[in-house]
């Protein structure tokens, strides 16, 4: 009998776990954890980090539970996008650390495909991965015949501007060092 309630438990939390779920608010990142994680992903896989935040906020303006209907998270992968870079099951595109870290192997291997075909830039980089590998090369790889996209940060990235989106800096206190002394925050001045 333990076994058939063992078995059991395994399946309901083997279930959860495949089907994943979208809990609003749960990990919420801001904008700087992002920027610190996508730097640490691009880095692993050389590609330009500001490049790469530049993509999230055109696909999500970083909002880990965005949903367009066929792409989830804040790099907005595709079901086949995700599955062309691991076989872990689509339902963890929820989690933004996975989310970005799937988004970045993708762009790696969008421009893999495109120093295959001799093709790489930096627009073209961005139409593979806003339009699919395979209609940026129906298209002879000119990013001119593709539709034109309606975010302003994507039409900047097409054609090659600069980075149109600066990632956050490092937050900035100028002000005496503080410091708490049990449940008062005093500044680092003390009287004498």
């Amino acid at each position: 009998m333990r076994y058939l309630e063992f078995f059991i438990l395994s399946c309901v939390f083997g279930s959860v776990l495949l089907l994943g779920y979208k809990e609003e608010g749960r990990d919420r990142p801001s904008q700087l954890d992002i920027w610190h994680y996508i730097q640490k992903q691009a880095a692993a896989v050389h590609l330009d980090p500001e490049f790469v935040y530049a993509v999230a906020m055109a696909e999500s303006s970083l909002n880990p539970e965005a949903d367009s209907g066929r792409a989830h998270g804040i790099m907005q992968l595709t079901q086949p996008a995700w599955e062309s870079v691991t076989t872990l099951p689509y339902s963890f595109a929820w989690d933004w650390r996975l989310n970005i870290r799937m988004g970045v192997l993708y762009l790696a291997k969008c421009r893999e495909f495109l120093m295959d075909n001799e093709a790489y830039s930096i627009g073209r980089l961005a139409a593979c991965y806003r339009y699919g590998m395979h209609k940026v090369k129906e298209n002879h790889f000119d990013v001119l015949y593709l539709p034109a996209p309606k975010n302003d940060i994507y039409l900047k990235l097409l054609r090659e501007d600069e980075i149109p989106v600066k990632p956050p800096s490092e937050p900035y206190y100028s002000g005496p060092a503080l410091y708490r002394d049990g449940e008062n925050t005093h500044s680092g001045l003390r009287a004498l």
